[in-house]
């Protein structure tokens, strides 16, 4: 008898330890949305319920890790990095990238304001950024890549004086143009907007930055001229890939004349234009340009020689 009730105890001991993953995830459910702000003092309620909405909006119960969350203080949930000294602290960062976030980003992540990076890249996130980013003018670094977002990409960057690093790309859904607000930023180090479905033209506020080391634009439907900017000697970005566009090789205004590229490589400047499927003008081909403005001009010179040396046959 007493083997059987041993046999039973430790069967229900180890029912226990099974079951415990399932309800300790039922727990954190309940917990952060009974969990009350005004009771913690660590950062403020407004910040504090921002989280609880990201966690409801974005499928919290079913994250990769959502340990402690609805638990303690904010400041030891998985993600949150607070800065600061307590109680007077602040948001400082939510990494929570590759974590199985599914839904939409909540508008009230606007009240973070003293958050300097958000990352919430290789996710299923879908719908629009929030217009509210806005208010988040410490920012220094935003990761967004690899999601579904659409909607477009909100005239958010005007305020980010700070902002080091831009990475919206991969988002297959995002669509609509790029906002010229991002080239009001000399901060800026970063940009990857690849594979988003972007159309219209490239703002030409972007070349004058003169801290912006590596703009990736490929894979999307932008058109136009590049602008004269990007041409800039010393060139800025030092390295430059829009590839895989609709962008003009030969009208006025673009700065993709062999002479204009010449100084691109002179200047030591990757580029990578190839693969137009321009409306307008000649498809680029990258390996067709003079590498140094030298051969330019010995092409020139050379082209010129036949000219008047067919005159000449002609008049014998």
């Amino acid at each position: 008898m007493k083997k059987h009730l041993h046999f039973l105890k430790g069967s229900l001991l180890l029912l226990t330890l099974a079951c415990s993953p399932f309800v300790s995830h039922a727990q954190t459910q309940a917990s952060v949305a009974a969990y009350d702000c005004s009771a913690q003092s660590q950062i403020p309620a407004a910040e504090c319920n921002a989280l609880k909405d990201l966690f409801a909006s974005t499928a919290g119960e079913s994250w990769t890790n959502n340990n402690n969350w609805g638990t303690g203080n904010p400041g030891d949930w998985a993600g949150v990095a607070l800065i600061g000294v307590a109680p007077n602290q602040n948001v400082n960062s939510l990494s929570l990238d590759n974590n199985n976030l599914v839904g939409n980003l909540n508008s009230s992540l606007g009240n973070l304001t003293e958050v300097q990076q958000l990352n919430f890249s290789q996710n299923s996130l879908t719908g629009s950024i929030p217009s509210s980013f806005s208010a988040l003018t410490n920012m220094r670094r935003l990761f967004l890549f690899n999601n579904q977002l659409s909607s477009g990409i909100p005239d958010i960057f005007g305020g980010w004086t700070n902002v080091l690093l831009v990475s919206i790309a991969e988002n297959p859904n995002l669509g609509g143009t790029i906002p010229s607000s991002l080239g009001s930023n000399n901060s800026l180090e970063r940009l990857f907007l690849q594979n988003s479905g972007l159309t219209g033209t490239i703002p030409s506020n972007l070349g004058n930055l003169t801290n912006l080391a590596l703009i990736d634009l490929s894979s999307n439907q932008l058109a136009g001229a590049i602008p004269l900017s990007f041409g800039n000697d010393p060139a800025t970005p030092a390295n430059v890939n829009f590839s895989s566009n609709q962008l003009d090789a030969d009208v006025t205004g673009v700065a993709l004349t062999p002479g204009a590229l010449a100084a691109w490589a002179a200047g030591g400047v990757q580029r990578t234009l190839n693969n137009q499927a321009a409306s307008s003008g000649p498809v680029i081909q990258a390996s067709s340009v003079p590498a140094s403005p030298l051969w330019s001009l010995v092409i020139m010179s050379f082209a010129l020689l036949l000219v008047q040396r067919a005159k000449l046959t002609s008049r014998v």
